[in-house]
């Protein structure tokens, strides 16, 4: 799976599914309903990216258009206020956004 912000894989850290370059672990929700949403997510590898103004699909790392995955036909759209704000994200600079 990878990270919504930055297309980085996401890897098993204490329990969680993080994202290392992010330093940012989902909350046991947002876990369940993004692997409930990804079972069969494509694990191929992503380009990495740390525009701020872009959201990534988690299954494959296509940019989200309004927080749906035309790719893998699956919408975030419910979740959006929970990625943004209670899932911050470290930038290239050590910046959460």
């Amino acid at each position: 799976m990878f990270c919504f912000r930055c297309r980085n894989k996401l890897v098993e850290k204490n329990g969680h599914l993080t994202c290392m370059a992010g330093d940012m672990a989902l909350s046991t929700s947002m876990e369940e309903s993004l692997l409930s949403r990804f079972l069969n997510a494509n694990n191929s590898e992503a380009a990495v990216d740390m525009d701020k103004l872009s959201w990534y699909c988690p299954g494959c790392g296509e940019t989200l258009k309004d927080f749906f995955c035309e790719s893998c036909d699956v919408s975030l759209w419910d979740l959006r206020f929970q990625l943004i704000e209670y899932h911050p994200h470290k930038n290239s600079e050590g910046n959460y956004f």
